[in-house]
């Protein structure tokens, strides 16, 4: 925002102001965005201290601590100020504050705040209103309920302990408690497990209004609700379905004449129709016979059919339309009778685990000593109500505030008003209102209303100040309702763009409380300003198929996303250094701010084109602990000293950069390791006097033995402190690793303090919950940020990007897990597991829960225009399908467009559209060569500007076992090949012989049949195929010629990959061989065959089967460079096993080289 000093403010609003901040007057302020709330919240606390309040009797409630920290350093700035400036001087500031001339008494009192405010104990009370409450339940305990030293759980200790929860009630359900396993058969039968947790999930966080809800008990609770839909509690499906089946006006007689009528005319549709009607007369099962009567009368969607019959049909029975819309009417009916039923049943059964759930969590809770957050509110708030003590806490408050200041009031939910309120009810009632002066002052703004998933309702906002106000009004003393419009932060081409956008009463839609348009004024009316909706980028319907070795993930170059991330890095490359229109001051990376509805693939896209530009980006405001490059790292030492054979965490954690070995330096100390692991390994290289080894060795082995006696947190505080993980990080990934390693000892720390000492555990709750972290970006760094709206309320930017990904403002993730229903003027609670489960009255609380959806998108949308001061530019991309929501980038150019120029790059192509329609006498029309972002573009490098040239994929990797078909030209005799006739046959004798090879040699010679027969019975395979396989194989294992092959040095299924010359280029080989022996002197490859016609000899074997060892072979002899290498063939029917020599693998291999063709 721009300085007030260095502007002229006008009288109106200077008046509004002082209104607002007179300590004699309660106020409720209705604040723009940019109008300068937290100056006014800052003045109104000096102006309180001025006139005599003592610090002490200030309370002052934000919505973050980001807020209370912004409006303590305003207030402490100005009192430091003051305390250092003449009398001359500090009289002008002062009546700056107050409006009034400063006296010599008002002189001294001002120069004392600052001294004043930093002696008062505990400080100023400016503080969000989960830390209000924590200190009144430390001051309040006993009569709270709670432990006298308790600590509030974070999110990771709260899943922690909901999931003991959880197992608990599991394991009390398992061992008999009939009630509640009964609960678990009939919830998980109408819902699917994953929608029951999100319905308990969503019924802990609404535990205060479910637990006064069912206080009565939960049968006695729905009992009104299975009253309203006429059902007994005690009622059976098959009841139900049976009620169903009786709605009906047509009798079975009447169903014959219409069958045979029907098939007396004719036609496919008739005799269909016919044959339903016939297998619903013929069955007695109510549920098949709803069944066929909503095939004949439903669609597959579950409408109404638009004609049951052919015309034919009903000319004949005329009566028989409208006989068919009766019965279709009942069907409906008798099929809502049986969802309600089903939902009432399931919902019974889902409350008592809930029940369970939360008196096992609360009991935990209290035995340890911990409160969650929504405790805090909650426990604070009934603390503040209940009758029997009420008095004696408000009067304890009373004794130590006289003036309560709320900012962010529309974020406010309606338990935080309860507060808010049992803290004020004797502000302006009883003895001590008379005595002295006691005002409630609160600021907010409902357009900027954003929070509801925490609860905030924008309509309290009118609602609490309507309450104020009459409050006041009883008392006799003075209220006074300010309106501040004038913005400080943004130009006048900004804020006329955000009108013009919510002048549609389409896009006002919940905005206000009483729809009107919003009315913005601005400061900076002579600073140039610029807003741009650039076209949206759409994905091309037909695309190019993907790279095959590509990952799942990836982001084509095609891709909308992509294509706008690029433009972006390359429209802000071209901006940095120039000079900014509104201000003249060069563009920093600093002044930027993009701002996303949820963080998807487009911010990794952004991310990666702004570094390949050369762009300073702040880092995501938001992410997964457990996905950081650090903390996966420490989680794999973590697995390494839980079991010291877990060769892939050891080799991750050696490559972290506590130690930073290279790939070579990893790859010399486990080649050749035999059958050791690579901790064994390590330790073997250490006593050979390896460097390397030794330093690694006995770091670990340190860590081992720290990991079997320290708790959790102190054994990660021993890495990163004393022996020097935190500054390994540090220096590899620069300061921002510092937040992250924080983060993540703190959920060690709250981890331990939760009672457990268990490494295993910990590794598992942390990546089961993995936690969000929050990171605040300093605001004092050059480096553009990119977060949510919701992340940003409350920043500003010089320079604006707001980009749309069209998605729903409500979709499927948006459904509330439990419905909050309104039956007989109480509103309950439903579970609706999915959206075709849905009722009546459930359908309706969607309906509502759908249109405040809609309501919040467009308050977003007005969040993320106003948080630009200088530029805004709005963009986006879609998929390649109609949008079918009113998105944001629509809503937009759909406003601006008549008041706006296009923009046409030197080829004459539109780029963007520009708002001009706060210009007089302007009128839409193209002109050339004027979009900001190609101001710059001659200075790029003509390899920017030119398409580079097209790069095939590599072809798909040679398989060994299909080389042998990439030969242009028939080499060699094919005769012991399988046949195509046999191919299906042997494919499966092979599959299963490979899986019986693989796994019997693990198991004792005594018990190798069972297992075998047991495995081959599951196939189903015919007895005789069956009885064949398994003596074949067991023939293999019991020969005691084919004993080494089975040995303990020997491996199964061994997967390989490396790379060959080939005459026509470099290819990678990818393949499994069937067996490896590796001995001290040379390696064996087996490959198993199952063909029934085995050659005599090894220059009988087909060019396929050599072609296949060839590659083995060469792969495996890099691999083992100073063993031999030998292979053959092991033929199950014999069983034979046919070792294939040198001369014939390197003919074989030779002609691959030389002849292999495309890819296989």
């Amino acid at each position: 925002m721009a300085a007030m000093a260095e502007l002229t403010v006008p009288k109106k609003t200077q008046e509004d102001q002082h209104r607002a901040a007179n300590p004699e007057n309660s106020a409720w302020v209705s604040a723009n965005a940019g109008s300068g709330k937290t100056y006014v919240l800052a003045l109104r606390v000096i102006h309180l201290m001025l006139s005599g309040t003592a610090p002490s009797r200030i309370l002052c409630l934000t919505f973050t601590k980001a807020a209370a920290a912004e409006m303590s350093n305003r207030v402490f700035e100005k009192l430091s100020h003051w305390a250092m400036l003449d009398d001359g001087a500090l009289a002008k500031e002062i009546t700056k504050v107050t409006g009034q001339p400063a006296s010599a008494k008002i002189l001294r009192r001002g120069r004392q705040l600052f001294a004043l405010a930093l002696d008062t104990p505990g400080g100023l009370k400016i503080q969000t209103v989960h830390a209000f409450c924590e200190a009144l339940l430390h001051q309040f305990p006993l009569e709270a309920n709670v432990s006298g030293h308790f600590q509030v759980l974070d999110d990771f200790a709260q899943k922690a302990l909901l999931e003991e929860s959880r197992k608990r009630i599991l394991l009390k359900a398992n061992r008999g408690d009939e009630i509640l396993s009964g609960a678990f058969d009939t919830a998980m039968n109408f819902g699917s497990d994953d929608a029951m947790f999100k319905a308990l999930d969503a019924l802990v966080r609404e535990r205060e209004g479910f637990l006064d809800w069912v206080d009565i008990g939960i049968d006695a609770a729905m009992a009104p609700m299975f009253d309203h839909f006429q059902m007994a509690a005690n009622s059976q499906l098959e009841d139900i379905e049976a009620q169903s089946l009786s709605l009906t006006n047509v009798s079975d007689k009447q169903w014959l004449e219409i069958a045979n009528l029907t098939k007396e005319i004719g036609g496919a549709r008739n005799l269909e129709a016919a044959l339903t009607i016939e297998q619903f007369l013929s069955t007695s099962e109510p549920a098949r016979k709803s069944s066929l009567r909503a095939k004949l009368l439903l669609t597959k969607s579950g409408t109404p059919r638009a004609s049951v019959f052919t015309k034919a049909v009903n000319e004949q029975m005329p009566e028989l339309p409208e006989l068919i819309e009766e019965e279709t009417e009942n069907l409906l009916a008798g099929i809502e009778k049986i969802k309600t039923w089903k939902i009432l049943n399931g919902s019974r059964a889902l409350f008592k685990i809930a029940l369970e759930t939360l008196e096992t969590y609360g009991r935990l809770k209290h035995s340890r000593g911990f409160v969650d957050y929504d405790d805090l509110i909650n426990r604070a708030a009934n603390l503040l109500m209940r009758s029997e003590i009420r008095q004696w806490v408000q009067y304890k408050l009373d004794r130590g505030i006289d003036h309560l200041l709320i900012d962010e009031a529309q974020d406010t939910s309606p338990r935080q008003w309860q507060i808010v309120d049992a803290i004020t009810e004797d502000f302006h009632s009883g003895e001590t209102a008379s005595l002295r002066t006691r005002t409630v002052f609160a600021v907010g703004d409902e357009k900027q209303s954003i929070y509801s998933f925490q609860g905030a309702e924008p309509e309290a906002f009118e609602r609490q100040a309507q309450a104020l106000k009459q409050r006041v009004a009883q008392s006799g003393k003075n209220f006074e309702s300010v309106n501040l419009h004038l913005s400080f932060r943004s130009t006048k081409a900004v804020l006329s763009a955000v009108d013009k956008v919510f002048e549609n009463p389409e896009n006002a839609k919940g905005l206000n409380h009483d729809g009107a348009s919003t009315i913005h004024e601005s400061i900076r009316g002579n600073d140039p300003g610029l807003v741009e909706v650039w076209p949206l980028y759409e994905k091309e319907k037909t695309e190019k198929p993907s790279e095959w070795l590509a990952p799942l993930d990836h982001q084509t170059a095609e891709d909308p996303a992509v294509v706008l991330a690029n433009r972006i890095a390359l429209a802000i490359k071209s901006w940095i250094g120039t000079p900014l229109e509104g201000t003249g001051n060069p563009i920093r990376h600093g002044d930027i701010l993009i701002l996303v509805r949820k963080r998807d693939r487009f911010v990794t896209a952004l991310t990666r084109a702004m570094k390949n530009e050369g762009l300073s980006v702040a880092g995501s405001d938001r992410l997964k602990l457990t996905e950081h490059i650090a903390v996966e790292d420490l989680l794999a030492l973590g697995r390494f000293v839980l079991m010291p054979e877990d060769d892939l965490s050891l080799a991750a954690f050696l490559k972290s950069p506590i130690f930073g070995i290279s790939e070579q330096t990893l790859f010399d100390i486990s080649v050749d390791r035999k059958k050791r692991s690579l901790w064994h390994q390590i330790s073997y290289l250490a006593n050979e006097n390896n460097t390397s080894a030794k330093y690694i060795f006995e770091k670990i082995k340190q860590l081992l033995k720290s990991s079997k006696t320290l708790p959790v947190y102190e054994f990660y505080a021993q890495l990163l402190g004393p022996m020097g993980g935190r500054k390994a990080f540090v220096h590899h990934l620069g300061n921002e690793v510092e937040e992250i390693l924080d983060a993540f000892l703190n959920q060690c720390l709250a981890y331990d303090q939760l009672g457990r000492r268990g490494l295993e555990d910990f590794i598992a709750r942390l990546t089961g919950s993995a936690p969000d972290i929050k990171r605040e970006l300093d605001l004092g760094r050059d480096e553009i940020r990119i977060m949510t709206v919701h992340a940003s309320k409350g920043l500003e930017a010089p320079i604006v990007f707001l980009v749309d990904s069209c998605g729903p403002a409500f979709g499927a993730n948006h459904r509330p897990a439990v419905m909050k229903v309104q039956i007989e003027e109480e509103e309950t609670f439903l579970w609706q597991p999915t959206k075709n489960d849905g009722i009546g009255v459930t359908q309706t609380s969607l309906a509502l829960v759908e249109q405040r959806a809609g309501e919040e998108y467009r308050r977003l949308l007005y969040v993320g225009m106003t948080r630009a001061a200088d530029r805004l530019i709005v963009c986006g991309y879609k998929g390649s399908g109609d949008l079918k929501y009113s998105h944001w980038h629509p809503m937009v150019w759909q406003a601006l467009e008549d008041g706006s120029r296009e923009i046409l790059d030197a080829d004459g192509i539109s780029t963007a559209i520009r708002w001009v329609g706060n210009e007089v006498g302007t009128t839409r029309q193209p002109t050339p060569h004027e979009s900001i972002e190609t101001a710059s573009a001659k200075t790029l490098p003509d390899w920017m500007l030119t398409k580079p040239a097209f790069e095939p994929p590599p072809p798909r990797p040679l398989t060994p076992s299909g080389a042998y078909f990439t030969i242009d030209e028939d080499i060699g005799d094919v005769k012991y090949a399988p046949s195509e006739a046999s191919r299906g046959d042997a494919a499966l004798r092979g599959t299963i012989s490979h899986k019986l090879l693989q796994y019997l040699p693990e198991y004792a010679p005594d018990q190798r049949r069972n297992v075998a027969e047991g495995y081959i019975a599951r196939l189903g395979l015919a007895a005789d195929m069956a009885q064949k396989l398994v003596e074949d194989v067991l023939a293999i294992l019991e020969h005691s010629d084919f004993a080494p092959i089975f040995s303990d040095n020997s491996q199964a299924e061994v997967s390989i990959a490396g790379h060959i010359n080939l005459k026509s280029g470099r290819r990678l080989i990818s393949g499994q061989i069937d067996r490896l022996l590796v001995e001290d002197d040379h390696i064996w490859i087996i490959d198993y065959k199952t063909g029934r016609q085995i050659p005599a000899n090894a220059e009988e074997i087909s060019g396929s089967y050599l072609s296949q060892l060839a590659l083995y072979q060469h792969i495996i002899a890099q691999v083992y460079p100073n063993r031999a290498v030998k292979c053959a063939l092991l033929w199950v029917e014999g069983p034979k096993l046919m070792p294939v020599g040198d001369g014939p693998l390197a003919r074989q291999l030779e002609i691959v080289i030389n002849e292999s063709g495309g890819a296989s």
